[in-house]
């Protein structure tokens, strides 16, 4: 294993060497990198009198973006959720539609070596 930790990230190799460094000597270990699954987020959101619809629409984008790169290893992506987090982005967005997770309507699942990242996120 420890011939192969240049084409890790760092993170892999600090884990490598603190394992490394108290494993029992007859036994073997590994350590992966996570499988990324991108996430396409894709919603249309009405915007209240009164405020910028076009700035209203980069909060909610980067809320989405945000959200969806801070899920932990292993942790499904919630279709659901995006509605949830485009009204949380904003008090002027007064209503959300037309929301698709990687063109669907259903979540994202993942096992335990996944992670979930923000892939190409549209509002409108």
């Amino acid at each position: 294993m420890m011939g192969a930790t240049h084409r890790l990230p760092i993170c892999c190799r600090q884990s490598i060497n603190a394992i490394d460094a108290v494993h029992p000597l007859t036994s073997t270990f590994g350590v992966f990198p996570p499988s990324v699954v991108l996430a396409d987020a894709s919603m249309t959101i009405t915007t209240a009198a009164g405020y910028d619809h076009a700035a209203t629409v980069s909060l909610v984008g980067t809320a989405l973006q945000n959200y969806i790169n801070s899920l932990p290893l292993g942790t499904p992506l919630a279709w659901s959720r995006l509605t949830q987090v485009a009204y949380d982005a904003s008090l002027s967005v007064t209503s959300v539609s037309a929301v698709r997770l990687n063109g669907d309507t259903a979540d994202i699942a993942t096992t335990h070596q996944q992670v979930v990242k923000a892939g190409t996120v549209s509002v409108a």
